[in-house]
């Protein structure tokens, strides 16, 4: 799943993954900057980077996923998020907040079956960080959901329509559930440009369980990279998330392990 959250600058890795990239064939799979999840999963032996910076007026954040396929059905994936504060103490100073784990596992896919493509997606989130306090979660938390995926047309990345529905419970001086939902449309505009609109709630890497609205733009370089951007706002929660913009990247690798 996508928000998650992001930075003050992108990874030197990612730079480098972006030169490497141009010399690895592979479709790509993303829905960034969804954070709507969808269900398809990195296959064996696919890895993948994803980075994806986000500016509100409290901070800049940099959230970075690894995400590996362990078996034809399953991807494992790990996370961490760097940035700094922009009003508090440790103003401009970097804070780093992670890692998180993450593990999707599919049901049912697109190439075996005209049923919605599902899945189940089961993680946790560590109060683990440093810098700014206000930059780690405040205690542990877990989550699962399930993700529903529908495309429309043989190009899977014409129409498709993503939904997540699930719960994150957060463990500080009691144990506290919060519903996770989400549901989100991507449509082609044209050439390699296509447009992506959710609203969600209950993100466990957001600093709210409240839900939020965003529209972006994907831009596939190749079949292997993407770019996008997005914005949007809270519609409530507490606190409610102010505006923000953000971009991001993505790369695929292909046989990075060899039989």
């Amino acid at each position: 799943m996508n928000f998650r959250a992001p930075g003050s600058y992108l990874p030197a890795f990612t730079a480098v993954a972006f030169m490497i990239a141009l010399w690895v064939p592979h479709p790509a799979l993303a829905v960034r900057p969804f954070i709507t999840d969808d269900a398809r999963i990195a296959g064996p032996r696919e890895f993948q980077i994803e980075t994806s910076v986000r500016v509100d007026k409290e901070r800049v954040q940099n959230l970075n996923v690894i995400s590996i396929g362990v078996m034809d059905k399953l991807e494992a994936s790990f996370n961490f998020i760097d940035g700094f504060m922009l009003e508090d103490e440790t103003k401009y100073n970097l804070s780093i907040a992670g890692p998180g784990f993450q593990l999707k596992y599919l049901f049912t896919d697109v190439k075996t079956s005209s049923f919605p493509a599902t899945g189940v997606v089961v993680g946790f989130v560590p109060p683990w960080g440093a810098g700014s306090q206000n930059f780690s979660p405040p205690s542990w938390s877990d989550y699962v959901y399930l993700a529903i995926t529908k495309y429309f047309f043989k190009d899977w990345e014409s129409l498709n329509l993503h939904i997540n529905l699930g719960f994150t419970n957060s463990y500080d001086e009691k144990v506290k559930t919060h519903s996770t939902w989400g549901i989100g449309i991507q449509s082609h505009l044209f050439n390699k440009l296509y447009i992506c609109t959710e609203f969600f709630s209950g993100d466990p890497y957001a600093i709210t369980p409240g839900a939020l609205f965003q529209i972006g733009f994907r831009y596939f370089i190749s079949d292997r990279m993407q770019l996008d951007v997005s914005t949007g706002k809270g519609l409530y929660g507490e606190p409610m998330l102010d505006y923000y913009a953000g971009f991001g990247f993505r790369v695929v690798f292909d046989n990075f392990v060899k039989k």
